[in-house]
């Protein structure tokens, strides 16, 4: 009897528990249906046409474009520095000078060497020549007339003499007077003609070399002196400094180096599949690293054309303008450049579509009801995936929250 009772006991508090059980589960379907009927408020964008490029990313360094070593072109010891590192020169800048006491002697040695040439030259040529013709004919001119007298005193007392009216003495006297008039003739005419070797057209030539080549030390002795202030061949910035005042240079010392960073490159090492791709003055988008990945524009500067022997792979030059010099050399960059390219595509913002079991879904509203639907999707970029096929153009899908919403949920769309 006791037994009978307790197996009564144990079928009523199961049928207890099933009713139970079925109660909750009826409730739970309620509720559901109740939930997928209260309206939520979604983002949406609807199915577009659009262009896709893909890109590929490669690593680099950002380099100068421009580099030049500074050193003096003479020996001497420096006697001033006017910059150092970091600071930025433009081209003509004194860097740094050389000790000029000894220059600044070479050149007045010069100078004085041409003021006797051309002094020189002036005795040769023109008014000077001739002025110093003037004495010497003048006394050629004497001679010659004293000679002619005697020469005619003589006559005229050998004509005597013949006939007696004149001594043999007389004679004498006249001709030993017209052969010393002869000899003044010919002295006078000598020192003419050797004035005239000296001084004459005839050194013209000399004496104008003699100052050529004065001049030619003059300007030598020029430019060592303005090779004694070293300037800056070109605007930039200083990268390095090896000289201090006191310190002895020469051609051999590479005294400052100065770096164009107006403008930086990027060198990559492309594969033969994707430098075909590449064009010569193409934009290319870098990103720099320690600048929050920002993005600034490139542009393709030189292409290799051919491959380096031992990688296989061509080298590309990406040229960046850098005004503000805010980039620097050495900075990491990614250089993107393009891959596939696609236009006239159906795309969707990639937030829109979700994975279950290695397929693609997305959200779309239909009417005001959610409907879950398969998409075979193609290339994407950072913001859109191409759709292949799956859903139709202008089709809104959902772009956030898909995680907590259910197909045939109650949507109202929201900017």
């Amino acid at each position: 009897m006791m037994k009978l009772k307790g197996i009564k006991g144990f079928l009523l508090i199961s049928l207890t528990l099933s009713i139970t059980l079925i109660g909750v589960g009826c409730g739970n379907k309620d509720v559901s249906v109740a939930s997928n009927d209260i309206s939520k408020n979604v983002k949406a964008s609807p199915v577009s046409i659009s262009s896709i490029t893909t890109t590929t990313k490669y690593g680099s360094k950002l380099a100068t474009s421009s580099q030049t070593v500074v050193t003096s072109k003479i020996a001497g010891k420096v006697s001033g520095v006017n910059v150092d590192v970091g600071q930025s020169v433009n081209k003509g800048d004194i860097l740094f000078t050389l000790d000029r006491l000894e220059l600044t002697a070479q050149y007045n040695v010069a100078k004085a060497a041409l003021d006797t040439a051309n002094a020189n030259l002036d005795k040769t040529s023109g008014s000077g020549y001739e002025q110093q013709l003037i004495p010497a004919n003048s006394t050629l001119n004497i001679a010659k007339t004293t000679y002619n007298d005697a020469k005619n005193n003589y006559n005229t007392i050998h004509q005597q003499y013949n006939i007696g009216d004149a001594a043999k003495s007389e004679l004498d006297a006249a001709k030993s007077k017209m052969d010393s008039a002869s000899l003044q003739v010919s002295a006078a005419s000598d020192s003419l003609a050797l004035l005239k070797s000296k001084t004459g057209p005839q050194t013209d030539a000399a004496a104008e070399g003699q100052v050529q080549q004065a001049k030619a030390s003059l300007d030598l002795a020029q430019i060592q002196m303005d090779n004694a202030s070293i300037a800056s061949p070109i605007n930039g910035v200083i990268s390095e400094r090896n000289v201090e005042v006191g310190e002895v240079v020469s051609s051999a010392v590479s005294a400052f180096t100065i770096i164009d960073a107006s403008s930086l490159r990027s060198e990559v090492a492309m594969t033969d599949k994707d430098v075909i791709k590449v064009k010569v003055n193409q934009k290319i988008p870098v990103q720099i690293s320690s600048m929050n990945n920002k993005i600034v524009q490139g542009i393709v500067d030189t292409i290799s054309p051919s491959a380096d022997a031992k990688t296989q792979l061509y080298t590309v030059k990406v040229k960046i303008e850098n005004p503000s010099n805010l980039l620097k050399p050495g900075m990491i960059v990614r250089v993107e450049f393009p891959d596939v390219v696609k236009t006239d595509i159906s795309v969707v913002p990639n937030g829109a579509i979700f994975t279950e079991n290695s397929v693609q879904y997305v959200y779309i509203v239909d009417a005001t009801r959610l409907k879950k639907k398969q998409v075979v999707v193609g290339i994407s970029n950072t913001l859109q995936t191409e759709i292949v096929s799956g859903i139709k153009l202008g089709d809104q899908v959902i772009t956030e929250g898909q995680s907590f919403l259910n197909e045939g949920q109650k949507v109202k769309i929201v900017k």
